[in-house]
């Protein structure tokens, strides 16, 4: 189902505060604390679940945050409806998941949301980094330690729902091979059992990829390239552990899939790197 009420609801409204920024970035603060509050009143009782509230929630203070640094009015409109739509589809892979955790296309979605969501973030952190960095007004100095406690913050919470969905098609599977063998009612139960996920090893792994992707982002800031080279790169070189990691938790890691993988994700980021600007800009 592609049409879902509630959700077409609450993304009307996350368009209408995209639109705002978009031609009026004085209300950037203002809006921005709207979301906020439209995210715990809304969107949580929507959701139901942290885990499923993370991806729209990110995705929205990423998407108002690189609104306000694209100066162009087209290119706004392209991002905005790229976000609206990647907005649209969390909320729909999140009510598909709350019925059944396997489902493989509702997981295709979040999968494909989570990516976004990144983007938007590695891309306004940048961003906002480089602004800041060189503006005279604020009455202390940024570092760029600050930009990596931001992107880490970020990255965790943005991360740990697509693993813990894949940990938890993992379980359901075993479960549903296990009940089946013994006839155990007690499995059968836990099957449909949404919360049912060990999250230690899956939390242990969310660190392990954001303690990367920190170092990466202190690496990535001392680079001559504009805020949108600087943020796809950390995201093709995110996305690469991210699969790695992912995969590993679906106990289909192999050794061909390391080498695609590396091979696929080389070629754009060596391809980035070539084409850019080599002056830093901000």
């Amino acid at each position: 189902m592609l049409l879902h009420f509630k959700a077409f609801l609450a993304t009307l409204f996350f368009w209408a505060m995209l639109e705002v920024v978009a031609f009026n970035e004085i209300f950037y603060s203002e809006t921005l604390l709207v979301f906020l509050g439209f995210s715990l009143v809304v969107l949580w009782p929507l959701t139901k679940m942290l885990r499923f509230l993370a991806l729209p929630s990110f995705i929205g203070i990423g998407a108002l945050s690189l609104t306000v640094l694209v100066s162009g009015l087209w290119e706004k409109q392209i991002i905005i409806a790229l976000v609206v739509a990647a907005f649209y589809l969390s909320l729909l892979a999140a009510f598909r998941l709350m019925k059944y955790n396997c489902d493989q296309t509702a997981q295709g979605v979040l999968n494909f949301v989570t990516i976004v969501a990144m983007f938007l973030w590695f891309v306004a952190g940048f961003g906002w980094y480089l602004n800041l960095y060189y503006s005279q007004t604020l009455p202390i100095d940024v570092e760029n330690w600050m930009l990596v406690i931001v992107i880490m913050f970020a990255g965790f919470f943005i991360t740990l729902p697509s693993f813990l969905l894949a940990t938890a098609s993992c379980q359901i599977l075993e479960l549903k091979r296990l009940s089946r063998k013994k006839k155990n009612s007690y499995l059968e139960k836990e099957v449909n059992n949404p919360t049912f996920i060990n999250f230690r090893p899956v939390v242990f792994l969310t660190i392990i990829v954001t303690l990367v992707v920190g170092q990466l982002t202190w690496v990535l800031s001392f680079w001559p390239f504009g805020y949108l080279t600087t943020g796809a790169t950390l995201l093709i070189i995110y996305f690469m552990f991210w699969d790695v990691v992912r995969v590993f938790i679906q106990g289909k890691l192999q050794k061909n899939r390391l080498v695609l993988n590396g091979a696929l994700l080389i070629f754009p980021l060596i391809m980035l790197l070539f084409t850019a600007n080599w002056h830093l800009s901000y």
